[in-house]
């Protein structure tokens, strides 16, 4: 199912990943792709080690979490995180390491979506601003 574009914004369903769920799992490697083949990412397909290796060693390492957005069931956008210390608030910080939105979703409160996700799940763990 294609996502389709109209005059207002998507209707968009932000959630926390799974790294061991099959569906959870077969979106973040398709999302992480689309971006590894995108200039940004290198311009290359997403290398076999990490399609094979990247959602076992996600769920094995401690503080990281990904943030999946939907519309109509379809993945449209992805976010990496990763859980740190900042010395200086003296406080858990989140790292937020890779933003993806898939092209035909741009410009329809993806990216915030998933953003505002993240500042909940932030605030959630007392971690610095």
């Amino acid at each position: 199912m294609e996502f389709v574009k109209s005059e207002e914004k998507a209707s968009v369903r932000v959630a926390m990943a799974d790294y061991r769920d099959s569906r959870n799992g077969a979106d973040i490697l398709a999302l992480m792709d689309e971006y590894s083949r995108h200039p940004f990412g290198g311009g290359e397909p997403l290398p076999e080690q990490c399609r094979n290796q990247l959602l076992p060693k996600l769920a094995e390492f401690p503080g990281a979490f990904t943030v999946l957005a939907y519309s109509n069931e379809k993945a449209l956008g992805l976010i990496n995180c990763f859980t740190g210390f900042s010395t200086f608030s003296c406080q858990p910080l989140i790292n937020i390491h890779d933003v993806i939105v898939s092209e035909q979703a741009r410009g329809y409160g993806v990216c915030a979506a998933m953003m505002e996700f993240v500042v909940r799940e932030a605030k959630k763990e007392d971690a610095a601003s």
